[in-house]
């Protein structure tokens, strides 16, 4: 599986190198030294579930969304549920809460209550779908995971983990609520979901952690990991919520990373209101999103039958991506020479959703766009040339990808001069090889499985006025003499 993207929403604060040409400026078109044409796209509709959802990258946030959006609120696209597997390690190892020393009882400390912390930072973390209902709630119950999660295993959205015993109640909280920032003994925290766990798990945890575990390894081998998953009985829920589990943000307290507090006495010593934090740490500790699709009857078709080419929608994977086919670029070939291709922007414009254009803002589009290339031959997806090297981010500025408003309609660009220019050496080369570029167009990686987007298909509408929202490339090239 690929790892798509190293979180594109970084690129926008990279350096450009100067070994790359913008492919969106061509002084000389226009003046008969350049030349356009347009080509016209075959498109269809692909389920893609192989998104690792276990990823974690140094420095950058790890987002899940949990929550429930029924199919009744999305009634377009249809609905999705959203939990996570987590683990956590302690903030102090060998820390435990009936240490006995030569006075009897002197050590023995009492937990008053455990709670489970997972961060909605303000700095980054999102609520996608419809808040506009300032009473929107959703459910939360976690649960022990009763098998052991591991950072060498890749976990996809489809993955299951079997579950133990239930450690909460249902714990419902308001959805806009999330936002607010929470005061905890007077002082003022960064916005958190609190989850009261219950007092099973206090005795469990009693238990454990008398065990006094020489590393965090050797802790999780017994404290396997949790899982929260969200309440699936409201036919209402409307919008997903978005949590930061490893405070990249930096606001650096126990309530900025996701994890289980205790909070803990000692009468004898007068110790009170004491909390020690079992938090994520993703150098030890596993995790993923997992993300079950409700589609539509709508979205079901499209994907069944591949899509017909006269309508293409994208969901942020786990969901649906859109296949284009370029075809025919061998057309651009004169006297068997290669033109020298100045710009390939491939333009997808964005529709209303069919019948639910209300659904337009509450459900809304990706900021970006990505494409990958698909190699007919071996089916398997590659990065496209233009996003060389790998090991910059100067690429994604040129490739682009974002929302631009031409002739009043809003579409995506995507350029690939690079991949249609390799395209054409390669088969003039070896004419076996093929004149059509094939690319798998999804969404960022950002929050998995929020946003999506209706768009036109390669063929669209049935007057020239439907054109505007057909999926085309448009190409700028030069002759060779």
């Amino acid at each position: 599986m690929i790892i798509y993207l190293l979180f594109i929403a970084l690129v926008q604060t990279s350096c450009r190198e100067n070994t790359l040409f913008n492919a969106k400026l061509d002084p000389n078109h226009g003046n008969g030294l350049t030349y356009d044409t347009t080509f016209h796209a075959i498109t269809s509709v692909i389920q893609d579930d192989s998104i690792n959802t276990s990823a974690s990258f140094p420095g950058l946030p790890v987002y899940h969304g949990l929550g429930y959006i029924s199919s009744n609120a999305n009634a377009y696209f249809g609905g999705m549920i959203s939990g996570v597997y987590m683990q956590v390690v302690p903030e102090i190892l060998n820390f435990n809460f009936s240490v006995t020393n030569t006075a009897p009882g002197i050590g023995q400390y009492q937990i008053d209550s455990a709670v489970l912390i997972l961060p909605f930072t303000t700095g980054g973390s999102i609520i996608w779908g419809d808040t506009t209902n300032p009473a929107a709630t959703q459910g939360y119950t976690v649960y022990l995971a009763n098998s052991s999660l591991s950072l060498d295993s890749t976990y996809y959205g489809f993955t299951t983990v079997p579950l133990g015993t239930q450690i909460s109640a249902t714990t419902t909280v308001n959805i806009n609520g999330l936002k607010d920032s929470v005061i905890i003994n007077g002082v003022t925290q960064s916005p958190h979901l609190r989850i009261t766990l219950n007092q099973a798990f206090i005795h469990y945890a009693d238990s454990i952690l008398a065990l006094n575990y020489v590393d965090n390894p050797t802790f999780l081998n017994t404290f396997k990991g949790i899982y929260i998953a969200p309440d699936t009985t409201v036919a209402s829920a409307a919008a997903m919520p978005y949590f930061d589990l490893n405070d990249e943000n930096g606001y650096g307290t126990e309530y900025s990373r996701g994890g289980i507090l205790f909070y803990y006495s000692n009468s004898y010593l007068g110790i009170y209101d004491s909390v020690i934090s079992f938090y994520f740490d993703p150098t030890y500790c596993a995790h993923f999103n997992s993300i079950v699709r409700k589609p539509s009857y709508h979205i079901a078709s499209l994907v069944q039958t591949g899509g017909d080419g006269t309508m293409s929608i994208l969901q942020d994977e786990p969901g649906s991506d859109i296949d284009v086919k370029i075809w025919g670029l061998r057309s651009l070939i004169q006297n068997g020479k290669v033109p020298v291709i100045n710009m390939a922007e491939l333009n997808i414009p964005i529709m209303p959703v069919p019948g639910f254009a209300y659904q337009d803002s509450l459900y809304y589009a990706p900021p970006k766009l990505y494409p990958l290339g698909y190699s007919d031959a071996t089916g398997t997806l590659y990065q496209v040339a233009d996003r060389y090297p790998i090991t910059s981010t100067s690429p994604l500025q040129i490739i682009d990808g974002y929302q631009h408003v031409v002739n009043g309609v809003t579409q995506y660009q995507i350029n690939i001069p690079r991949e249609v220019q390799s395209t054409l050496v390669n088969y003039l080369a070896t004419p076996s090889l093929g004149d059509t570029v094939h690319l798998h167009i999804i969404g960022t990686q950002d929050y998995l499985g929020a946003y999506q987007v209706v768009t036109g298909g390669g063929s669209y509408g049935s007057t020239p006025a439907d054109s505007i929202y057909q999926i085309k490339l448009k190409v700028v090239y030069s002759k060779l003499k």
